[in-house]
């Protein structure tokens, strides 16, 4: 999908483009040196952790791009939105949240708003925190974690929604197996960034023409194949409540 995008903004600014994928993590973890300080990187992909904590350093690494991935699910109503799903067995006995005390918890790493810190918001509800698991560990990725549960390896997962139903629909015993236990959200979808020092005008241009992406046939139907009805408009105020939560509720990931 990334691709499709990165090939589609080369094409309509009339720019090259290379594409960096960093599979371990989400977004640069906190304290790190990230590539858009460093200008290694004009745009990014990557989870709204990673995001809020980039945009309060000082000075800012990088800023919101307006424009935002709409998916196909139904429950978004339009909206630049996803949802977090807990998956088990379904053959588990884990029938609530509660029961998964003492239980086994795969994620698929510690930027991820829906694998990870989706967790951690439900477990502070019942004033718990990671030690309500018997065992956690980190899977490669959100595909990952579903076979960590398919395999018996976890007994449970958040999973980002749109990842979910983009594996059900490649492999549909995955559907028969697995079981959502919970579903958390919508949380915002995971935002399209720009580094700080970018030019203004090319940010203007970049977000506009990702607006028009859907308008014309080819890319229409390039974004279909994953998932995606277009890219919609998206601000600061979208994210806004999760930002909060994340500054109230886990002030040391920062």
């Amino acid at each position: 999908m990334f691709e499709v995008v990165g090939q589609y903004l080369a094409s309509a600014l009339d720019l090259s483009a290379t594409l960096e994928s960093e599979t371990s993590v989400s977004a640069p973890l906190p304290g790190e040196i990230d590539p858009f300080s460093s200008n290694r990187a004009d745009v990014g992909f990557l989870c709204a952790p990673g995001y809020f904590w980039l945009s309060e350093r000082v000075p800012p690494a990088v800023e919101l791009v307006p424009a935002a991935f709409q998916f196909d699910d139904p429950r978004t109503c339009g909206k630049p939105v996803y949802f977090a799903e807990l998956v088990v067995r379904r053959d588990s006995r884990f029938e609530r949240f509660a029961d998964l005390r003492h239980g086994r918890w795969a994620y698929n790493d510690p930027c991820s708003l829906s694998g990870y810190f989706s967790m951690l918001e439900p477990l502070m509800r019942i004033c718990e925190d990671e030690r309500f698991f018997r065992t956690r560990f980190q899977a490669a990725a959100s595909d990952d974690v579903i076979h960590a549960v398919l395999e018996d390896r976890a007994d449970c997962g958040a999973v980002d929604s749109n990842v979910l139903r983009r594996c059900m629909r490649e492999d549909a015993s995955i559907e028969r197996e697995l079981r959502v236990l919970e579903t958390w959200g919508p949380f915002p979808i995971q935002p399209i960034v720009v580094r700080t020092g970018l030019d203004r005008d090319l940010r203007h241009e970049l977000a506009s023409n990702l607006l028009r992406m859907h308008e014309t046939e080819r890319w229409q139907r390039a974004l279909a194949m994953h998932g995606v009805r277009r890219l919609v408009t998206i601000s600061e105020g979208d994210l806004e409540n999760e930002r909060r939560v994340f500054q109230r509720c886990f002030p040391q990931r920062y």
